[in-house]
């Protein structure tokens, strides 16, 4: 089940040994679709290497830029991370970085 969502996409996983802590992924239109780190493993960098990792991907892809929905709360992240927002929704911001 979980393999077909990641089908077409680029992902890229954080691991503390065998366990995964982590995830992203990015379509192939450049939207990030998903970013994931577990309770246990926040504030110790991990969604900022998955993100520069992503967005690496993406520049080697030719996208001009990522687009994603994030939360109010995720806002400040992803505007650390230089991403700007591009759209106001009621629930969510679009991004683009």
């Amino acid at each position: 089940m979980w393999a077909k969502r990641f089908e077409g996409r680029f992902a890229c996983v954080a691991c503390d040994g065998k366990m995964i802590v982590g995830f992203t992924d990015i379509t192939r239109d450049g939207h990030l679709d998903r970013l994931f780190v577990s309770a246990d493993h926040q504030r110790q960098g991990i969604a900022r290497g998955l993100i520069e990792r992503l967005t690496q991907h993406a520049e080697q892809q030719g996208f001009e830029f990522v687009t994603t929905e994030a939360s109010v709360t995720a806002k400040t992240f992803f505007e650390a991370m230089l991403f700007v927002v591009i759209k106001r929704k009621r629930s969510a911001e679009l991004f683009a970085g």
